[in-house]
């Protein structure tokens, strides 16, 4: 069986909902009896894939002194409002892997009190990400008549999953404008309030995804909350390919590649690696071209601003998206791993097309 790690964390806006459960239940104390929020999965944990949809049931919810429940209020743990409209039965799913911790707050109908449940009710869904494949192993060639066994075995999960903050870009064009610049924010609130960076193993490292024609016409610099900016890139790196670009300035995106910026990187900058010799920067993480420092005293909360000017002509690129992770350390809202296993039984995989093929029971082989 294949294992992967997955980091994981809870929304602080969890937290302040119990806090504030837990206010309003003691200056209530004498006046409320507390409703109980209650739905059959609460403590446990559910195991699903990206986009698989769960459904849960909080009817079971009961009001105090004769009282009826009023309100659901359910927090999906994945950074939206709070759904106080759809009521005792939903259902969610998730796009992104990780750790996702539903907790269902309920209201009673007093009307002189409107109480709300004390009691911490919730469900820890975990999701998997998207399994690689090993390349198909395919038999020699055959005669007509002939079987061929065609094996395709799970190798690893896509990636780890942690404490980042990642935004895409929806118009990353980096265009043939001289001192033409692409400005992409990410605003991250994840951390205590007033929280800083407060050495050099607290500074984040900075991840983009971009592909360029002519890495020596850009100049990429990250600017943090209170305006402190370092410069990661700057004019370095001549004729070099970032990523797989399409052609010269045609405006078509090309296919980009992962570029990291770390202050534990040891291995040069993005220009000391790259030169007239290397016509395509390998993905993989990178010096910055200054130090990182000055974002020491920085804020994590804020927005965080990515600037990539193009200051030459006759070339342009495209930027797909790009991220900030900070260590795990700096997150004091709770930290929890799980490891996903693939199955020993095919449960969701198919192969297509199958239809004259015969379908080993763990679903890796087909003859």
């Amino acid at each position: 069986m294949i294992t992967h790690l997955l980091k994981v964390f809870y929304s602080m806006k969890i937290y302040f909902l119990i806090i504030f459960i837990f206010f309003v239940g003691f200056i209530d104390a004498q006046l409320c009896q507390a409703p109980t929020a209650f739905f059959p999965e609460e403590g446990s944990v559910i195991k699903i894939c990206k986009g698989e949809t769960i459904s849960l049931d909080g009817s079971g919810s009961t009001a105090q002194g004769g009282f009826n429940i009023d309100k659901y209020f359910w927090d999906y743990g994945n950074g939206s409002d709070l759904d106080s409209i759809t009521g005792p039965l939903v259902s969610v799913s998730y796009p992104n892997e990780g750790n996702y911790r539903i907790v269902l707050v309920v209201k009673d109908d007093n009307a002189s009190n409107r109480c709300l449940s004390s009691n911490f009710s919730f469900v820890d869904v975990l999701v998997a990400p998207d399994p690689i494949f090993q390349p198909l192993s395919v038999g020699g060639p055959i005669c007509l008549g002939e079987s061929l066994d065609i094996d395709a075995s799970p190798d690893q999960y896509s990636q780890e999953w942690n404490l980042a903050n990642f935004s895409s870009v929806q118009d990353g064009l980096l265009e043939d404008v001289v001192g033409g610049t692409s400005v992409n924010t990410i605003v991250i609130g994840d951390y205590n309030s007033g929280q800083t960076i407060t050495n050099v193993n607290e500074i984040p490292d900075v991840t983009a995804n971009l592909e360029h024609d002519f890495m020596g016409d850009l100049i990429i610099t990250i600017t943090c909350p209170n305006g402190s900016s370092v410069t990661l890139l700057d004019d370095e790196g001549g004729g070099t390919h970032l990523g797989e670009p399409v052609g010269i300035d045609n405006g078509v995106p090309g296919v980009g590649y992962d570029y990291t910026w770390s202050p534990s990187a040891t291995n040069g900058d993005m220009g000391s690696n790259a030169g007239f010799s290397v016509s395509v920067l390998p993905s993989g993480t990178y010096e910055s071209q200054n130090s990182m420092n000055p974002l020491i005293g920085c804020p994590l909360n804020g927005t965080w601003t990515l600037e990539i000017e193009d200051d030459q002509g006759q070339d342009d690129g495209t930027i797909f998206s790009w991220g900030i992770i900070f260590p795990p350390s700096l997150f004091t809202g709770g930290i929890s791993s799980f490891t996903p296993v693939i199955g020993l039984q095919s449960d969701s995989s198919t192969w297509s097309p199958a239809a004259d093929g015969v379908i080993s029971a763990n679903g890796n082989s087909i003859t």
